[in-house]
């Protein structure tokens, strides 16, 4: 996000940490949902915070954040 402490230091010139993309990311993940939305915790990565697979509707959000470049696939 743009408002993360890697964004704001400005060590790195990244572009998805302008405003714009953000808001655009945040926008349409709304607009992939539909009702209830249901996360289930699959790990945690190494800051200790949970990485999970949602969905709803029937669509794996996940997967089509990633498909449309609003997201990156943790590795």
């Amino acid at each position: 996000m743009a408002d993360s402490p890697r964004c704001k230091d400005g060590r790195r010139a990244r572009s998805d940490c302008h405003e714009g993309r953000a808001v655009a990311s945040r926008d349409y993940l709304r607009s992939l949902t539909r009702g209830e939305v249901r996360c289930t915790v699959t790990g945690r990565d190494t800051y200790g915070r949970a990485l999970a697979r949602c969905v709803s509707g029937g669509v794996d959000l996940n997967k089509a954040m990633v498909r449309a470049g609003m997201a990156r696939r943790y590795r």
